[in-house]
């Protein structure tokens, strides 16, 4: 009876020790688009419509840039406490129809990422 008390002993204290480090490890870093076909409504200089581009699993402070056309605003957001971020935008460009991309880029030491964190392509209609 002792020995089955020193086994599950053990037992629980290695679960116990693994439990932090499989909880601790970060998701891999991800991006959305809302709403999923973002519409483009307005005018070519003023639109009217917003689309937002959020994820989880990031660490530090991170860049969203959303291109089109070659060019694109950018916003630097800090994580939430569970690794989330989140940036509004609205279609731009003398076009706003079309092709975006959105990235996310997190500061690494004193410079950024070599290469985005996450990456999501969407039509603007």
């Amino acid at each position: 009876m002792k020995l089955l008390a020193v086994v599950s002993l053990a037992l629980v204290i290695a679960v116990a020790s693994a439990v932090p480090a499989l909880a601790g490890k970060p998701a891999k870093p991800f991006l959305t688009v809302s709403p999923a076909n973002p519409s483009a409504a307005g005018t070519a200089t003023s639109s009217t419509a917003t689309f937002t581009l959020s994820g989880c699993g990031y660490t530090k402070l991170t860049t969203i840039i959303v291109w089109h056309n070659y060019t694109g605003p950018y916003t630097e957001v800090t994580p939430d406490e569970n690794g989330c971020v989140s940036a509004t935008f609205s279609p731009f460009g003398l076009d706003p129809t079309g092709t975006y991309v959105g990235q996310a880029w997190q500061k690494k030491g004193q410079s950024w990422e070599n290469d985005p964190s996450a990456e999501i392509t969407f039509t603007v209609s």
